[in-house]
C-alpha cells in the first residue's frame, strides 16, 4: 500500500515515528482520544475533589461533539485516504484533512475554556500545544496560519470574558472576573499571547525542518549504501563465477598428476601436492560459499510458491549419513532423536539441506575424537524445534553475539581448524529467516555447541506487492 508523503521544500515529511502525513493524521486521531479522556477526569476531579463550580453540561457537550468528530475523522480516513496512491490531489486534501481537524480542535478548546472561566483558566496554555502539532504535521507557513487562528480565538474568549452582557462560568466558588480590564490591558494580554505562539511556531517548525533535513540526509545516506552493497554483491558474484572453473580445473589437474605420477614422485613432492590439495578446496569452498551469499543477498523476498513440504527427518537422516563418515574416523558417537511422526513443513528443500549441512559439518568440523553429536527434533505447537549439538571445542561468550556474522570465525575456532570461510553460519541464518524460523546459539568454550531452529509449520512470508 503505498502512503502519503508530504513534502516541504521537496524535503520529505517526518515524524518521530512515521514517514508520512497520513500516517500524522492517524496518529493525531490516536492522541486525540487520550485528550477526551484528560477532559473526562480533569472534570470528575475538579467537581468532586475540588469542589469547583464547574458548567459540566457545557463541558461534557464539548467532549460529546469532540468524540463524534474523532470518530467521523477515522471513518473518513479510512473510506478516503486509506490504500490511496501518492498522488498531489491526494496530498492536499489529506493536508486540507488535518488543517479541519486542527482548526476544529482549537475552536472546541476555546469552547471548553468559555465553559470553565473563560481567560483566566490556567489551561489557556493548551492553545501550544496545538501550535506544536500543526508544526509536526504541517509546514511552518501553515503553523503561522493556525497560530493566527488561535489568537483570534483567544482573543474572542478576552472579549467576551469583558463583556458584562454575556453569562460567563466561573472557574472557582465565588469568583468575582471584575474589575475589567481596559483596552491597553487587554490588547497587552492579546499580544503577548500572539507573540508567544509564533514563537511557538517558528521554534518548532525549525526544529521540525532541521529534522527532515537530517531525515533526508539519513535516507540518501541509505540508498548510497544500498548502492554499494549491491554493487559489492554483484562483483563478488562475478569474481566467484569467474574462479571456479579454473579453480576446478586446477583442481583436477592436481588430482591428476597426484595419481598418474605417484610412483615417481618424492615424498616431499606428494606432500606438496596435499598441501595444494587442501589449499584448493579451501579456495573452492569460499568461492561456493561467496556465491551461496550473493544468491541470498540479490534473491526476491521469499514466495509461497517456492515451498514444499518436506520431510524434515528423512532429510537429516541423508546428510548424517554423509557427514558420519568422517565421524566414524574420528570416533564421533553421533544420536539422532525424533517422534516417531513428525508433520511435514513447508519449505524450500535445497534450503533444508543446506542449512543442517551447515550446522551438522560444524558440529563434526570442532569437536573432537571421541566426542558426541546430537541432534534431536520435536514437535512445539505450531512450530518444529530441531537441535544440533555436540560436545566440541565451544565458543567463547563475547564472540557468540558475532557468530552469524559473515566472514566471522571465533579465535578459538581458527586455531582448531584453520580451514574455513566464517561464511556457513552467516548464510545458515540467511536461510532460516528467509521463510520466518528462527535460529538461537547456546555454547560453553570447552563443553560444546548447540544450534536450536525452529520452523513454522506454515510460514509467515512477507506481504508481496499486487503485480
Amino acid at each position: 500500500m503505498a502512503l502519503l508523503s508530504r513534502r516541504v521544500r521537496t524535503r520529505p515529511f517526518w515524524l518521530p515515528s512515521e514517514t508520512s502525513l497520513i500516517d500524522g493524521v492517524r496518529w493525531l486521531i490516536k492522541l486525540r482520544w487520550l485528550a477526551i479522556a484528560g477532559v473526562a477526569v480533569v472534570l470528575v476531579i475538579g467537581i468532586r475533589f475540588f469542589g469547583l463550580p464547574l458548567y459540566w453540561q457545557g463541558i461534557l457537550g464539548v467532549a460529546l461533539s469532540l468524540v463524534i468528530l474523532n470518530l467521523v475523522y477515522w471513518a473518513i480516513l479510512r473510506e478516503r485516504f486509506e490504500g490511496t496512491d501518492t498522488e498531489e490531489q491526494d496530498l492536499t486534501a489529506v493536508t486540507v484533512f488535518a488543517h479541519m481537524q486542527i482548526s476544529l480542535d482549537l475552536l472546541l478548546l476555546t469552547m471548553l475554556l468559555f465553559f470553565s472561566g473563560g481567560a483566566v483558566n490556567p489551561f489557556s496554555f493548551f492553545y501550544i500545544f496545538h501550535i506544536i502539532i500543526s508544526s509536526i504535521l504541517l509546514t511552518r507557513r501553515d503553523s503561522y496560519l493556525q497560530s493566527g487562528f488561535a489568537v483570534i480565538l483567544y482573543g474572542a474568549l478576552v472579549l467576551t470574558s469583558q463583556d458584562p452582557a454575556i453569562h460567563h462560568f466561573p472557574l472557582y466558588p465565588d469568583f468575582d472576573p471584575s474589575p475589567l480590564l481596559g483596552h491597553t490591558q487587554v490588547l497587552i494580554m492579546l499580544s503577548s499571547f500572539a507573540v508567544t505562539l509564533f514563537v511557538a511556531a517558528f521554534l518548532s517548525s525549525s526544529i521540525m525542518e532541521r529534522l527532515r533535513e537530517k531525515e533526508e540526509q539519513l535516507a540518501n545516506a541509505y540508498q548510497e549504501v544500498v548502492k554499494r552493497e549491491k554493487i559489492k554483491s554483484d562483483f563478488a558474484r562475478t569474481v566467484a563465477h569467474e574462479l571456479r572453473s579454473p579453480m576446478s580445473a586446477i583442481m583436477n589437474f592436481i588430482h591428476a598428476v597426484r595419481l598418474s605420477e605417484k610412483d615417481r614422485l618424492s615424498d616431499k613432492s606428494q606432500e606438496f601436492l596435499e598441501r595444494a590439495l587442501l589449499r584448493g578446496q579451501g579456495l573452492i569452498d569460499l568461492i561456493r560459499d561467496l556465491l551461496d551469499l550473493s544468491r541470498l543477498e540479490a534473491a526476491e523476498p521469499a514466495k509461497l510458491e517456492e515451498l514444499e513440504e518436506v520431510d524434515l527427518i528423512g532429510e537429516l537422516e541423508l546428510i548424517l549419513s554423509v557427514e558420519k563418515t568422517s565421524g566414524d574416523a574420528k570416533g564421533v558417537s553421533v544420536y539422532f532423536n525424533h517422534p516417531p511422526v513428525l508433520p511435514r513443513i513447508k519449505y524450500s528443500r535445497a534450503a533444508v539441506q543446506q542449512i543442517f549441512s551447515n550446522l551438522i559439518s560444524n558440529a563434526f568440523r570442532y569437536t573432537p575424537p571421541g566426542g558426541v553429536i546430537r541432534v534431536e527434533v520435536s514437535r512445539e505447537d505450531h512450530q518444529i524445534k530441531c537441535r544440533v549439538a555436540d560436545t566440541g571445542i565451544g565458543i567463547p561468550k563475547e564472540s557468540l553475539n558475532q557468530i552469524f556474522s559473515e566472514f566471522y570465525r571465533a579465535p578459538n575456532a581458527k586455531q582448531f581448524s584453520p580451514i574455513g570461510t566464517g561464511l556457513g553460519l552467516s548464510i545458515t541464518k540467511a536461510l532460516v529467516s528467509r521463510y520466518g524460523g528462527e535460529i538461537a546459539v547456546e555454547s560453553e568454550p570447552g563443553k560444546g555447541t548447540a544450534f536450536t531452529a525452529y520452523f513454522d509449520l506454515e510460514p509467515s512470508l512477507p506481504a508481496q506487492p499486487a503485480s
